[in-house]
């Protein structure tokens, strides 16, 4: 009976707007479950039981992961906005660049979009890889874009004739990559606390 009304109460509160009704429910039936459940003996004597303490303890863990992932899907969500409009000036440019340069480029944003749908489907891999793809972007455009041309890789800004909006666009994608990048570290050290 009392899992029952559980269940509605989570259902009534998520329809009201409480994105955590389902996870702070679901710490709340392992605790009912744990106390009607039998416990047989173990050769140490009683098995352990769940608490109420264990059962709010998870329940914060996840919730601080919960918020660290959902900061995640908004810095991958930035960087690829701010990736698009890299690219998109790039085309306003009219100006020719490197090949390698090019494949820089698409190579980075095969692995934001990878990175999104990862983002999306809550993987584990998930903190790790926009830790891993944000500071590699940031490397990435002080490489190709911030320091004068020093080679086949590089497009660097400050030897073209390229305007303001150019030069932002160029700094807004590092921006956007710093905040993916530390939010990804944030993230696995949520999920590392968990373990």
């Amino acid at each position: 009976m009392s899992w029952h009304i559980l269940m509605k109460g989570a259902i009534v509160q998520a329809g009201e707007g409480d994105l955590e009704a389902a996870r702070r429910a679901k710490a709340l039936g392992h605790v009912l479950i744990e106390q009607h459940r039998y416990n047989p003996p173990t050769r140490r004597g009683c098995a352990r039981r769940y608490t109420w303490r264990m059962a709010v303890v998870e329940g914060e863990k996840s919730a601080a992961v919960s918020l660290a992932d959902q900061r995640l899907k908004w810095a991958s969500f930035a960087l690829l906005a701010a990736i698009v409009l890299h690219d998109l000036d790039h085309i306003r440019q009219d100006r020719s660049v490197e090949p390698l340069v090019v494949g820089i480029g698409i190579i980075g944003d095969i692995a934001i979009i990878t990175l999104v749908v990862l983002v999306m489907r809550g993987h584990r891999l998930a903190p790790l890889a926009a830790t891993v793809i944000g500071f590699a972007n940031i490397l990435g455009f002080i490489a190709v874009h911030m320091v004068p041309d020093w080679g086949p890789l590089s497009d660097g800004y400050p030897d073209l004739p390229v305007d303001a909006l150019s030069w932002v666009l160029a700094a807004i994608p590092m921006a956007a990559a710093l905040w993916l990048a530390l939010g990804g570290w944030v993230s696995l050290r949520a999920t590392r606390r968990l373990a």
